[in-house]
């Protein structure tokens, strides 16, 4: 079984590549149409080529509102049909803007345990969600989107309902409709592109209506056979309650919304406004509670048209927490009882039921990595500068540890000493330290977030300060995010290219460099990684040690 992402692409190359490393897997096929107004360079092809992506020789001009989307998605659905694909298969449509909210895993199983469901949203026509008589007039009056835009349509409808004048040709078929987003199965989808081509008045009739895309599916699918399999939930999590984005952008400050609505994808995201969400729900997917891994109680009657009004549907795991305290209670009238086991006492722990340990790659390896070197070097002391406190403090069972923060740990350990000191002015004389980290720190100096002034080069004075505090023959342990381009995600932190480090460090002789790549399938640490894998990073680690000489 395969699960085939099918990617509608306009606009920012980088949020695709994030979309699609985090979607890889070798469970998952991606085919991608690209809009023929989006310039497509052959760089961009090779990067794509290399993550094993499928994509659209024909590129529709896509106009919002227009038929030429649905072409577009038909033109995915029957190149995934043209592939070595079966009927346990499941077909994903998805912007570019959308991303998971669980990972790969739980969505593989999700669908593996879904009995051949099919999960779009849909209502019949009129629905009270829709302007435009609740979506009729989308098909009673001709729309001409693709050939004149969607201005001039508007004026021709307008025109078209002055003087009554409806469509003359209509369907014998009941109209649905819903949103653009679906899941559907392999069987569905062949379904869909028979009907197609067997009744070429069906797609002819459909070039002429306002947002075909969110009619076109629903309306083959719920006049089909394969009704019974329809659930009316398409598993996305959207925002319309926005006053001027519609749909709301999804922030940081979004992420509780989106991970308690027991959604499997959420949209819409924009890595240039906020990359911090989409690195948030990177991270999260592990810990999601393994109801999601059954089959919702989702009702065929229920109108999800509301997006915002979110389905919870705990009830699976509800009713196991229930029968497992039972059953311990049962258990502790059959033994010495040794604690107190009182309802008023109660804690649930939804999220802990999970196939595999959950961890931040970063925050495990690059720690790791730096072990292995103090270990080797065994330093008489070492100074860390704002790293992890947890590293300094397993670090000081073995080597005498002073740890300096622009905000002091109030920590109580025997090797492990905690002081305030500030990055870009550090209390240390010059060429005084023979052992210095640096680590996932320097990324975010000067840009506010901890309290510390702005500026914009500030970790070039941080980064001048690690460098004159250092010892001829000292060792220093310097880590931050890594990728492909350099860029600034105020407040959070910068991304740097390895080379922009290795300019910021010209003094210093480089005598080990190591990759923590984003995608767990390229390893955990790579020593000294090829240029191909470099360029294929948004957000990795780079871990550099440096000797001044």
């Amino acid at each position: 079984m395969y699960i085939n992402y099918l990617i509608l692409f306009h606009t920012d190359f980088n949020q695709l590549l994030f979309l699609i490393n985090r979607l890889n897997s070798e469970n998952t096929r991606v085919y991608i149409h690209v809009d023929r107004k989006y310039p497509l360079f052959s760089s961009e092809i090779i990067k794509l080529k290399r993550l094993g992506v499928s994509i659209l020789n024909k590129r529709e001009n896509i106009t919002w509102g227009g038929f030429n989307m649905v072409k577009a998605t038909l033109a995915l659905m029957n190149l995934v049909l043209k592939s070595k694909g079966n009927e346990n298969d499941y077909l994903i449509l998805l912007s570019a803007h959308d991303f998971p909210v669980v990972n790969n895993e739980i969505i593989f199983n999700f669908f593996k345990n879904a009995k051949g469901k099919i999960f779009l949203d849909y209502c019949s026509l009129p629905t009270q969600f829709w302007s435009l008589d609740g979506g009729r007039d989308r098909v009673n009056f001709y729309w001409f989107v693709d050939e004149l835009g969607l201005t001039k349509s508007e004026r021709l409808y307008s025109i078209q309902k002055e003087e009554s004048q409806s469509r003359l040709t209509k369907l014998s078929m009941d109209f649905y409709g819903g949103s653009q987003w679906w899941n559907m199965t392999f069987i569905a989808a062949q379904y869909i592109l028979d009907y197609c081509l067997k009744n070429p008045q069906y797609v002819n009739f459909f070039k002429y209506t306002l947002i075909p895309d969110e009619l076109f599916f629903q309306t083959i699918l719920l006049n089909s056979p394969l009704k019974k399999k329809l659930v009316n939930n398409n598993l996305r999590f959207i925002d319309w309650t926005h006053p001027s984005e519609f749909p709301k952008i999804l922030r940081i400050n979004d992420y509780e919304n989106i991970i308690s609505s027991q959604k499997i994808f959420a949209r819409k995201f924009d890595i240039k406004k906020d990359k911090e969400i989409l690195n948030k729900l990177s991270n999260y997917p592990n810990q999601v509670e393994q109801s999601i891994l059954l089959l919702p109680k989702f009702s065929t009657n229920q109108n999800t048209m509301k997006q915002n009004q979110h389905n919870s549907n705990t009830d699976q795991t509800l009713d196991r927490f229930i029968d497992q305290y039972h059953q311990l209670l049962v258990s502790e009238r059959n033994t010495l009882k040794r604690f107190s086991l009182d309802k008023k006492n109660i804690q649930p722990c939804f999220f802990d039921n999970i196939g595999n340990t959950n961890f931040d790659r970063h925050y495990i390896y690059h720690p790791a990595w730096a072990a292995r070197i103090l270990k080797a070097n065994a330093p008489d002391k070492h100074i860390d500068i704002s790293s992890s406190l947890h590293f300094c403090s397993m670090l000081s069972a073995f080597i005498p540890v002073d740890f300096y923060d622009y905000r002091p740990a109030n920590i109580c350990l025997e090797n492990l000493g905690s002081f305030r000191a500030d990055l870009m002015n550090l209390p240390f004389p010059n060429d005084s330290i023979l052992s210095l980290s640096c680590m996932h720190t320097v990324e975010h100096v000067g840009l506010g977030r901890y309290g510390d002034p702005v500026d914009y080069d500030g970790d070039i004075k941080a980064v001048n300060e690690l460098i004159r505090v250092l010892a001829y023959g000292g060792t220093l342990l310097f880590v931050v995010p890594l990728g492909a381009e350099d860029s600034i995600f105020f407040n959070a932190h910068r991304i740097y290219s390895k080379s922009h480090v290795l300019n910021l460090f010209s003094e210093l002789h480089l005598q080990e460099f190591a990759l923590i790549p984003e995608n767990g399938l390229d390893g955990g640490l790579v020593i000294d990684p090829d240029v191909e894998l470099l360029n294929r990073q948004y957000y990795a680690c780079g871990c550099f040690w440096f000797i001044k000489k």
